[in-house]
This record gives structure tokens, sequence and C-alpha cells, in this order.
């Protein structure tokens, strides 16, 4: 161990505590979980971030650290051996041009701006996607990473000037399948359209295409991945499911999407944690109330086995009132529902055979909530 070099563990998440100390999970192949706190009744929170800090930043020789560093950041999992990196999966979200359809001619776009990370401190810096993303903010929806391929990239640059551009039809419809332009003289769509009002009548609302194809594509992959290398943990209590509770993406993606929760909401809102739940074939989740952190919901329908054409087959079921039948929201894939997981009852129903299907859940609270955010 003294010869080997240390690395950041890419699947630390860190949560601020009401007590203002710094909560770190920690996980490791086999599903274990260890935790470490960083300030009141904990560790030094400043020697801890220092430590932190210098990991995220790229390999460290272990001679470079502070004797009681190295069995600490082992110990804990806040950093693994370089070699452990071997295999373990990375968030990617590539952006490669796509094929146009027919001979259509070349189309003129105009974009939005671009917008540069709104979290630098949040465990986006634990992604193993390589290089420096470009961040696009569609109206309405959360400002999220890209890392597109040179084509995309230059076309994006060109575009951000606001002066209409030609550009290449495959480069031309990835863009607009993406959502990252529109055609001249079009009007790129709000995200969350008038799901404000919806929400405040009924307390919940489906959002459509909330996440992008590449997002939804690269979440697939990670979701799978986690799952194939043992670090998300098997449980058949509440559903026959795979969990992770606060991965470092998920809750990268809990602190993005927190402007659209709140424009939807039409308050402000505190990110709670996000959990990742892969439900086996034949899971059923019988009809309940959230706990606590979890005031509002936003439920992202991530993947579904075998892929639908149409609508996931798997229905999330809520019950606007004790005397009303429960509405089926039926989602594709991409598509978000917030709901009032505290107030309104939801399920869903058992899962055909041979299916499995998996989605992402950020929660939020008021700001004047003074509970545990786990």
């Amino acid at each position: 161990m003294a010869t080997a070099t240390l690395v950041l563990n890419p699947f630390l998440s860190a949560r601020e505590q009401p007590d203002g100390s710094l909560l770190l999970k920690a996980a490791r192949r086999g599903g274990m979980r260890i935790e470490t706190r960083f300030g009141p009744g904990g560790l030094s929170r400043d020697w801890g971030e220092a430590i932190l800090d210098r990991l995220a930043a790229g390999r460290v020789e272990p001679t470079g650290l502070p004797p009681q560093a190295l069995p600490l950041l082992i110990r804990q999992g806040l950093a693994l051996l370089d070699t452990e990196l071997d295999g373990l999966p990375g968030f990617r979200v590539p952006l490669a041009a796509g094929a146009a359809e027919g001979g259509e001619p070349v189309p003129l776009l105009a974009t939005g701006s671009l917008c540069p990370a709104p979290h630098v401190s949040l465990p986006w810096r634990c992604v193993l996607s390589g290089g420096e993303p470009l961040w696009h903010q569609r109206p309405g929806g959360p400002v999220l990473p890209w890392w597109p391929d040179p084509a995309c990239r230059a076309a994006l640059r060109s575009l951000d000037t606001q002066i209409p551009t030609p550009v290449p039809p495959d480069v031309a419809a990835t863009l607009l399948r993406e959502g990252l332009a529109v055609p001249v003289g079009g009007a790129a769509p709000s995200v969350t359209g008038g799901g404000r009002e919806a929400l405040a009548a009924q307390g919940f609302v489906l959002v459509p295409g909330l996440l992008p194809p590449a997002h939804l594509a690269a979440w697939q992959a990670y979701a799978d991945a986690l799952v194939a290398a043992g670090l998300t943990e098997h449980s058949a209590k509440a559903a026959d499911r795979d969990t992770y509770h606060g991965d470092p993406v998920g809750t990268l993606f809990l602190h993005l999407f927190r402007p659209a929760a709140e424009a939807l909401a039409g308050r402000p809102l505190v990110p709670s944690y996000a959990f990742l739940s892969a439900y086996r074939a034949a899971s059923a989740l019988d009809e309940h109330l959230d706990r606590p952190p979890c005031e509002y919901t936003l439920s992202l329908h991530i993947d579904h086995r075998p892929r639908p054409d149409g609508p996931v087959p798997w229905p999330l079921r809520i019950r606007p009132g004790p005397d009303t039948a429960p509405v089926e929201l039926r989602c594709r894939l991409g598509d978000g529902v917030v709901f009032r997981g505290r107030r309104l009852p939801h399920s869903r129903p058992r899962l055909p055979e041979g299916d499995r299907s998996t989605t992402l859940l950020l929660h939020y609270v008021h700001p004047d909530y003074r509970g545990p955010l786990d």
C-alpha cells in the first residue's frame, strides 16, 4: 500500500447535515456502505475537505499525505487504490452526430445560451467522463452537462453567437433531437410548461421528455453497470429490487433538477436525497405514503426491459383523495412525474413476468424542514 496511488472514490456522496456537519457515504464492491462525518462531533471538517479536494484534483501519492490520513481514507472508503478503478462504471453523455433523415436540405438552427456549471462543489467531479463538459439549459428545464464530439461541439459554439448558421444535416439532426437547438424562427418549448397549475390543483403532474435521449441512454448504461459491479443493495422488503441510496450521479442530478422542481412547486425547495431503484420481474409497490424527507418527489423513468415503443407498461398509480380511485400515469422513458408523496398514496402494480424497470427518485423538502435528509 505504501507505493500505491490513491484516487477519490467515485461512488462517494456528500450531504450537508442540519447541524452543519458534512456526512460522506462511501460504497464499495459488494454493497458495503461506510459513513464518515466531518464537522460537529466528528473529524475536522477543514482537514477532511482539504484532503478530499486534493484527491478530487487527481491521483495522489500516499507520501504526500499527513500520516494519519492514509489509514482513514482507505478504511472509510473515501479513497481507492488506482487499480480498484478498473471495471467501475462511469456516467458518460457522449453526443455524436447522428444520421440525417432523407435528403433534407441543410437546416438553419439557433440555440439558447450555454450555461456554466452552477454547482461546482457537487459530486459531478466524481463522474468518470473525461474532459470538461458543455452546459445547456432548455427553457424550464435543468442545466445539464454534455460531452459532444468535435463536430457537435463546433456547431454549438458557432450557434451560440446567436447568428443563424448552417450546419451539416447529421449534426443538425442530433442537436434538434437533444433539444440543444431549434429551427430559425421557431421557439424552444418550455420543458415544464403549465405544470405548476396542475401540481397545485391535483398534487401531481407528468412532465414529458424531461431527460433528453443522450442523458437517458447514459443513465441506462450507468444503472446497469452499478448493478453489475455490485455497488447496489438488493432488497425484497418493499419490492424485489436493487437500490442505491445517494449515489454521486443521482445526487448531482438532484441538485441540477432543483430549479425545475421549484418552478413546478412554485416555491423554494431544499434537496433531500436521490434514490435509484432497479426493479426485478414480478415486483410490485403497495400503496403507501412517503417518509418526511420526501415532501416533493421527482420520479424519472430511466429504463424498462424489454424496451417499449410507447409508454412503459408499469404505471405509477396516485390516489388524489380518500374517496377517489387511483389515477394511472403512464410514462415514456425519459418522462418525469412530480408528486406530493407525503400527502398522496401511491403504488405500482406487479411487473409483468420477464420485465425489469428502473426509476430515479429525486426528493425535496420545504426550507423550514428540520428533520434528517436521508
